[in-house]
């Protein structure tokens, strides 16, 4: 008698601690997968915030090198022409 209820707790106590285990580890994966994912994000956010930097530089040179060139007439008229034809 003392024996069967010894092992009816010790497999109610086992199941618990299985249910815990699982439980502890699915949510330390989903919090490894969250933490992959916002370093993943970070990472992306950063080159894109790298890549618009180096647009905007592209861009300041390319409105200075064009007003150089609007300041010189004949190169004024020859720019005209290749944007028409």
């Amino acid at each position: 008698m003392y024996d069967a209820e010894y092992k009816k707790i010790l497999s109610v106590e086992k199941e618990k601690l299985t249910e815990k285990f699982q439980l502890d580890r699915s949510k330390f994966m989903s919090d490894k997968k969250i933490e992959k994912s916002r370093l993943f994000n970070d990472l992306r956010l950063a080159h894109m915030s790298k890549r618009f930097g180096l647009l905007d530089n592209l861009k300041i040179d390319i409105r200075a090198a064009l007003q150089k060139k609007l300041q010189d007439k004949d190169e004024y008229k020859r720019l005209l022409k290749n944007l028409i034809v």
